[in-house]
């Protein structure tokens, strides 16, 4: 027999038709029709603008170049991030701490977002990826974090020069 497997012009349909010699050699053709699964969409991008996502590219560059992976966007802790540097700026206080006395983990609490492990930096004043991304690997503290090689996913907020960087492990 003759079988042939191909798209049908213009659509996501495959089309597959065989061809066999059917009762007394007289020719028999089965045609089934089906369509492609349409392709998983694209990871998000990190919002904020250039800064935010030249940061996540320095970040992952240096990730890799020590032998950890790269981290994963992950848009709750990306949301989180981004309320705690516009509740600094909008408030006027720096601090991992809110002024009702919430932590970084009590903040991804209540945002619904469970891990084995989390972390976070804030930075205020760096105006570009590169100079906060500076200013925290010439921070012990802030430098751990960032080459923690267990810390799978990350987000990032940024508000008038206000960064948060959120870590976490195996998100939930």
């Amino acid at each position: 027999g003759r079988w042939t497997l191909g798209p049908s012009p213009g659509t996501n349909e495959l089309t597959a038709t065989v061809q066999a010699s059917g009762v007394a050699g007289n020719p028999v053709t089965f045609t089934a029709t089906g369509t492609e699964p349409p392709p998983p969409p694209p990871p998000p991008p990190p919002p904020n603008g250039n800064e935010v996502s030249e940061f996540v590219t320095l970040v992952n560059d240096h990730r890799s170049s020590i032998g950890c992976q790269q981290l994963s966007w992950h848009s709750g802790a990306a949301a989180v991030a981004q309320a705690h540097s516009e509740d600094m700026a909008q408030r006027g206080y720096f601090s991992h701490t809110n002024p009702e006395g919430q932590s970084p983990f009590d903040r991804l609490a209540e945002a619904g977002i469970g891990y084995s492990a989390a972390g976070e930096n804030i930075a205020s004043g760096p105006s570009t990826a590169q100079v906060v991304f500076d200013l925290w690997m010439g921070s012990s503290g802030h430098r751990a974090n960032i080459e923690r090689c267990g810390y799978t996913h990350h987000g990032v907020g940024l508000r008038d020069r206000l960064w948060t960087h959120m870590f976490l492990t195996n998100p939930t």
